[in-house]
C-alpha cells in the first residue's frame, strides 16, 4: 500500500516526463504554424495545469488556446508560447526540487 507521500511522488513523476512530450507537441504546432493543432494541443494541457495547482499557466494556455481559436497573428502566440516555456522550465524545477525533498 502506498503513503501519501508515495502518491504524491508517483503523480508528480509521471507529471514532470509527460508534460514536456505536451509541450512539445504544442511547440511543433506553433512551428508549423497549425492553428488548429495549437488550439487543440493547448486545450488538451490546461486541465494538466489545474491538477497540479499552476493556475497561471492555465491562463497563459487559455490566452494561447483563444489567440487559436480567432485566428491571431502567429507571432502573437508565439511570444505568449515564449513566455509559457520559460514558466514552465520553472514550475519543472520547483517539482523536482520538490521530489527530492520527499526522498
Amino acid at each position: 500500500m502506498m503513503d501519501n507521500s508515495d502518491i504524491i511522488r508517483e503523480f508528480i513523476t509521471l507529471y514532470v516526463a509527460q508534460t514536456p512530450v505536451d509541450e512539445e507537441a504544442l511547440r511543433t504546432a506553433i512551428r508549423n504554424n497549425n492553428l488548429n493543432e495549437i488550439a487543440s494541443k493547448a486545450h488538451h494541457i490546461k486541465p494538466t495545469m489545474e491538477y497540479i495547482g499552476a493556475f497561471a499557466l492555465k491562463d497563459r494556455i487559455i490566452t494561447i488556446e483563444s489567440l487559436a481559436k480567432e485566428q491571431a497573428d502567429i507571432n502573437l502566440i508565439k511570444d505568449e508560447f515564449a513566455i509559457l516555456e520559460k514558466q514552465l522550465q520553472d514550475l519543472y524545477q520547483e517539482l523536482q526540487h520538490y521530489l527530492n525533498s520527499l526522498r
